[in-house]
């Protein structure tokens, strides 16, 4: 063994909490590996400790009222584990380490930080900014005789790894583009015949999760945030099928979120207090429980024009979130309502969705949106940054030089986002070609919702499932 996730760390009275540790992790199936020496069937790997520890990204260091004992033996595994989590520690900045006080109080006595000062001083570590980046550590105290476990393993799991961890191993979805991985969920898909709007309803849902109101009092600079419009997020999402026809209904339980909240969700994902990355990879799209992130749900969809041309657009550099990438021809929130001079709707009548996709298209993409056809094919969930989307693709009697002179003057004019135009042609005859070479100049530079969109667009627009599974990087 080479790599891990999370290394346990411990003196000999402290063996037992920790093997108990690694179980509860494991009883709770925790998307990572953990290390604890003891449950190794060749002993104690005292070679491999500092690869174990270099792929680490947090450590759990449980020690006893002897803990610096015997640290002058060379044979005192302990002491080496010490010394590769300091190293790590000084290395990363976002490393975590909690210590566990076993029956003592918690803190490092004067003895035993000169003990510690002396071994990160052999190891040639900058030994006061090692001992300093200990003694800040997350600490707890536990009374083997007294305390329950249950409760001090829930505290040390809300706060070991950090929400990076989350999104950059375990955010994986289950769609893929060829082969390429992403970090989109499936919820509800049917390319062949589509989702008709008008089977989607929408109900309100009762019951707030608790993470709403702990974003809500978190502070967060929201001062470039022109708008507080009153936005869908999906509380729970129902799918059953017609008895006659077998086509899917869709209902929508939602949560009303304003823009702001949106907003400050997406700025405090990191944010170590939050963890939601750790919320999002523990959930799943077929659970019955409440999704727990206060996030708009969202329209991404591709626009396929009258001259066979797909759509692309790229994000102004300048933005705060996805700067630059590549992305698919409209990206735009679900309001609940809209009522302006031109015209006034709700989330519950029964033309919402497609009024929705017209009002978006205008919005983000041309202002005129005369005699579109929209095809609906799914609800998806981003686990990368929270985000429901609805999946459609839009065929307009536009060309693509009509849309990219009309794009100036569109009705939001503050994304600036630029527009591609993208043929689905090759010497008059249909070919993905063109698309393959414009996603490999993209190299990789598209979020990951944009492919699920365009795989649906490839696919209402007529190419095969098969012609569709290339490489996106090629």
């Amino acid at each position: 063994m080479n790599q891990t996730d999370i290394f346990l760390c411990y003196r000999r009275p402290g063996a037992q909490t920790a093997k108990l540790f690694k179980r509860y992790l494991l009883r709770r199936n925790l998307p990572a590996d953990v290390w604890y020496s003891d449950e190794e069937i060749y002993g104690n790997f005292r070679e491999d400790i500092p690869s174990l520890m270099q792929s680490a990204c947090c450590a759990v260091l449980f020690i006893d009222p002897a803990f610096t004992r015997d640290f002058t033996d060379p044979k005192c595994i302990t002491a080496v584990e010490v010394q590769a989590i300091a190293a790590r520690l000084l290395e990363t900045a976002d490393f975590r380490l909690i210590t566990v006080f076993l029956d003592r109080p918690t803190g490092f006595t004067p003895e035993e930080q000169a003990e510690l000062r002396r071994l990160f001083a052999q190891s040639e570590l900058d030994a006061d900014r090692a001992l300093e980046r200990f003694s800040l550590s997350n600490r707890c105290g536990f009374r083997t005789a007294l305390d329950v476990e249950e409760e001090l393993f829930s505290l040390i799991a809300e706060n070991l790894l950090p929400p990076r961890y989350f999104r950059s191993r375990f955010a994986q979805g289950n769609f893929y583009f060829g082969q390429r991985p992403t970090q989109v969920d499936v919820a509800v898909w049917d390319t062949e015949r589509g989702i008709r709007p008008e089977d989607v309803t929408f109900c309100a849902a009762e019951g707030t999760p608790l993470l709403y109101e702990r974003i809500r009092r978190m502070r967060c600079d929201l001062s470039d945030v022109r708008q507080n419009n009153q936005m869908v997020s999906l509380y729970r999402l129902v799918t059953t099928l017609t008895d006659n026809e077998e086509r899917k209904q869709l209902e929508v339980f939602y949560q009303d979120v304003d823009y702001r909240l949106f907003a400050q969700t997406l700025r405090l994902w990191d944010a170590p207090r939050l963890n939601l990355g750790q919320t999002l990879a523990c959930y799943s799209c077929d659970s019955p429980d409440p999704y727990p992130i206060p996030n708009a749900m969202g329209l991404a969809f591709f626009v396929v024009t009258a001259d066979r041309q797909l759509l692309f657009t790229r994000r102004s550099s300048a933005r705060g979130i996805r700067p630059g990438e590549y992305d698919c021809s409209v990206v735009e929130g679900l309001l609940q309502f809209v009522d302006t001079p031109q015209e006034h709707y709700d989330l519950f009548e029964p033309d919402y969705l497609e009024r929705e996709i017209h009002r978006a298209y205008r919005e983000e993409l041309c202002p005129d949106d005369r005699e579109l056809t929209i095809r609906l094919c799914g609800v998806v969930l981003d686990r990368q940054y929270g985000q429901w989307n609805f999946i459609a693709t839009v065929f307009t009697p536009d060309t693509a030089e009509g849309i990219l002179q009309k794009h100036a003057v569109r009705n939001d004019t503050y994304e600036q986002n630029s527009l591609h135009a993208v043929p689905l042609t090759q010497n008059g005859q249909p070919s993905l070609a063109p698309v393959r070479a414009f996603l490999a100049a993209c190299r990789g530079n598209m979020w990951d919702m944009a492919y699920a969109a365009l795989y649906a667009a490839l696919r209402a627009a007529g190419f095969s499932e098969q012609a569709c599974q290339f490489d996106a990087s090629v």
